[in-house]
């Protein structure tokens, strides 16, 4: 009990209206540690997290526990350790981070899976089908069959198909077999037995359909793209089902302020169905 010593008063001293006496009398650092042991019982005041701060935050009836700032600056939640978190609980909070945890861990034992099932010679199907992909000797043909079908370069992953009717610009630039735009003066048309003519040339005009661009393959898994915004940010996200070869991804800024993927842009020029981000 903090009383007055005065004979008869016995006023307590505890009180917020009578406790800056002590501030009158005592050095500062004698005060705070006054104020730290009054008040180390009282739920209403909440020591910072920030490590190394000795704040303390007065939390009222109605406050965001999950949200809290010291004099300091330091945010924070009073009930755990991974705040701020406004508008959620600490359970919800620690459900996403889990959930946060395992993706990240699933994303990580995927690519070390890849890497390794490519140090051993194994190759992705292109089209990203049920069957995975294969693995072939350097003393076979480049060109190859997957399970489903789908025929492809083995060294850049292009649609067997399409520099068949072209020529070979339409491999991809770092694949072995390409040959640069610049050594070939007839200009690309459109072929009728084009795939790629098919989808995204133009008979009536003759537009071709485009050349094929690096894309990584096959040392990322198709299913995701990594895409660095004007920022410097370096996004990982799924690649949309209706993307095809040659397509532009456009990355916008939402209202939050973070990057997303807002749309593909067509080689012809026509947008694509929007994607969310």
């Amino acid at each position: 009990k903090l009383s007055c010593p005065a004979e008869g008063c016995g006023h307590s001293l505890r009180s917020e209206d009578s406790i800056h006496i002590f501030q009158q009398v005592l050095s500062q650092e004698t005060y705070h540690k006054l104020l730290e042991f009054l008040t180390r019982d009282d739920p209403r005041i909440i020591e910072c997290r920030g490590r190394g701060c000795e704040e303390r935050v007065f939390v009222d009836e109605g406050d965001d526990f999950s949200d809290l700032t010291c004099p300091r600056g330091h945010r924070f939640c009073a009930r755990c350790e991974e705040g701020p978190h406004q508008g959620r609980s600490c359970e919800e909070h620690q459900e996403e981070i889990f959930k946060t945890r395992k993706d990240e861990d699933v994303r990580k034992g995927t690519e070390e899976a890849w890497q390794a099932a490519l140090e051993m010679g194994w190759k992705p199907c292109p089209r990203r089908c049920t069957y995975g992909g294969g693995y072939k000797s350097a003393e076979e043909c480049d060109h190859v069959t997957c399970k489903c079908g789908f025929e492809f370069c083995w060294d850049c992953g292009v649609e067997r198909q399409v520099p068949l009717v072209h020529d070979n610009r339409w491999h991809k630039p770092a694949c072995r077999y390409h040959t640069p735009i610049s050594e070939v003066a007839e200009l690309p048309r459109f072929m009728p037995n084009c795939p790629e003519c098919k989808k995204s040339g133009d008979p009536t005009t003759g537009r071709s359909c485009c050349f094929p661009a690096d894309d990584g393959f096959p040392d990322s898994p198709g299913v995701t793209l990594r895409l660095t915004a004007p920022d410097g940010v370096t996004l990982q996200m799924p690649l949309p089902e209706e993307a095809e070869p040659g397509d532009e991804i456009h990355l916008t800024k939402g209202p939050e302020g973070k990057w997303g993927m807002k749309h593909i842009v067509k080689c012809g020029g026509a947008p694509a169905p929007e994607a969310a981000a």
